[in-house]
């Protein structure tokens, strides 16, 4: 009798005044479809609904803190308006869909979440954007998923949409929203101030700007900073449970940690970019997969059908990116990708020629990013490679880019550290100058020693030894004595034998015997270090 007396009812007012039943009418009449008494169904805790989500297709590790993050912030009534944002890449879509998830799963290995459900008893909306471009579109779009037909002669379809949402206590997740016309914001604005119960739960590449809006910026997952803690950090798990998913053998091995540690790092964090680089576990070991990336970013890429086709490529993301620039955006994006490990203000507008609205403009759509403790602006390394390779293209000259870049460094004032005398040695070296990028990574390789990085080290004085054109022995004789004070350190000994030799060899060639002297105490140490006492003594007389 209840069911009969509900279909009476929905005929009644759609025939007499074109509305639908009210909600709390509506779950009551499910939840009697299914077999609940009526006496009780009325008093039933609420179901929590997730419609027209897209399969899973990836791994989620980590991100606890932004989840809790979201857990907060969408049971609380006063935040309406929720914006997930970073580079494509990062996680956003995956991020919000397992907030929910674990919504509507109640309690979890998270924890519970159940108490969603009391705030969106209308369910949760998907809302995909991927072929939305304009105001129209988008409010079609969230029509057709909420399952709302728009009625001729009935009035502006948003008009029509707020009154069929007036009274409904739901979630819409509109995803990837960054491909929208600019007036797509002011839509949300006007959605969220019509319908008061609805919430909005949006992932895009940059923030709405909107009153009341709370913005989540998403990182990429925990990057290992040493080998020994490889294991705890997510972007390493992430590798790991991708890897074994496509290859279930895969075994870990201790020689592989560093290489591991190396990739995130390598990657930074980036979901997408460390799935794609697990795929090839099946045919390259960890280090050899390192090597490829270093090498040519465009291995990391898959072809499968489970992904839309900017998710197939970090290339093709990054595509999707830049298409959605401007051409001034364009230029200066490419202009600042010559630069590396974060810069100063003055810099991003010397070398990008940029103004501060334009820069901001980049870091609004997660290109950029600005650390506002260290005054400095960054870029996402694989972003910067791939933005890097536009600059033939738009006909800007790299060499001169890095000659100016150094020129620029050279006159701030900055402490002489690691960082700095890697900047300069790297554009100076791009730009062709080869006495000041052999000067620039001997003063690397002396401040390395001095923090003991020692490998930093021996790298920085190797390169500065052979940087063509060749130096004088003179010139030769300070980098290999700071090689080998390195090598020494690191106990590679092998190494630090044959550059003993060489240190010999060029104390001969300039007949000095102080040299000649340091060469042998160094070679003294080295037969010391080893237990060869009357080596260390015959090479100490």
């Amino acid at each position: 009798a209840a069911l009969a007396r509900y279909t009476q009812l929905a005929d009644l007012l759609e025939i007499e005044l074109g509305v639908e039943p009210r909600p709390g009418t509506t779950r009551l009449y499910r939840r009697i479809l299914h077999g609940a008494d009526p006496a009780t169904a009325a008093h039933a805790a609420p179901e929590l609904h997730l419609h027209g989500a897209p399969r899973q297709t990836n791994l989620f590790v980590g991100r606890e803190a932004e989840l809790a993050m979201l857990d907060e912030w969408l049971s609380d009534r006063t935040k309406r308006l929720v914006t997930v944002i970073g580079p494509g890449g990062i996680g956003k879509t995956s991020l919000a869909l397992e907030a929910v998830r674990c919504s509507t799963q109640g309690a979890s290995a998270r924890g519970p979440r159940a108490g969603m459900a009391a705030h969106f008893p209308d369910g949760i909306y998907f809302v995909p954007l991927d072929e939305i471009g304009d105001v129209a579109a988008l409010v079609g779009a969230i029509a057709g998923v909420v399952g709302y037909r728009f009625r001729s002669g009935a009035g502006e379809e948003m008009d029509q949409l707020l009154t069929h949402l007036i009274d409904k206590a739901l979630l819409l997740i509109l995803d990837n929203f960054e491909q929208l016309e600019e007036r797509a914001a002011l839509a949300v604005q006007e959605l969220v101030a019509g319908a008061p119960a609805v919430h909005l739960l949006i992932t895009s590449r940059h923030s709405l700007e909107a009153p009341g809006e709370a913005v989540l910026s998403l990182a990429g997952l925990e990057a290992p900073e040493d080998e020994e803690k490889a294991l705890q950090a997510s972007g390493v798990q992430l590798f790991l449970q991708s890897a074994r998913r496509i290859r279930p053998t895969f075994d870990l091995h201790v020689d592989d940690l560093p290489h591991l540690a190396r990739l995130c790092n390598l990657l930074d964090g980036l979901p997408l970019a460390i799935i794609l680089a697990a795929s090839w576990v099946t045919m390259l070991s960890p280090a050899e997969i390192v090597a490829e990336i270093e090498r040519d970013a465009a291995l990391l890429a898959v072809d499968t059908p489970d992904r839309p086709p900017r998710q197939q490529s970090i290339q093709a993301t990054f595509d999707h990116s830049w298409a959605l620039l401007t051409e001034a955006e364009q230029t200066i994006l490419a202009r600042l990708a010559i630069l590396r490990n974060g810069y100063p203000l003055a810099v991003a507008r010397a070398i990008g020629g940029a103004t501060l609205p334009q820069l901001h403009a980049l870091v609004r759509q997660s290109l950029l990013q600005r650390d506002l403790e260290q005054e400095r602006f960054a870029m996402h390394e694989l972003l910067r490679r791939f933005a890097v390779e536009k600059l033939s293209g738009l006909g800007l000259s790299l060499p001169g880019l890095h000659h100016r870049a150094r020129a620029i460094l050279e006159t701030l004032e900055e402490n002489d550290s690691v960082s700095r005398y890697d900047k300069l040695a790297h554009h100076a070296n791009m730009a062709g100058e080869a006495a000041k990028a052999r000067r620039y990574l001997g003063l690397l390789g002396e401040a390395a020693l001095a923090d003991h990085q020692y490998a930093r080290a021996a790298d920085s004085f190797g390169q500065a030894s052979a940087l063509a054109p060749a130096t004088g022995p003179a010139e030769q004789f300070p980098l290999l004595l700071g090689r080998e004070e390195a090598l020494h350190w690191l106990g590679r000994r092998e190494e630090q034998l044959i550059t003993l030799a060489a240190l010999e060899d060029l104390a001969m060639q300039l007949e000095d015997r102080t040299q000649l002297a340091t060469a042998k105490l160094r070679a003294a140490r080295l037969a010391e270090a080893t237990g060869d006492h009357a080596a260390s003594r015959q090479a100490a007389r």
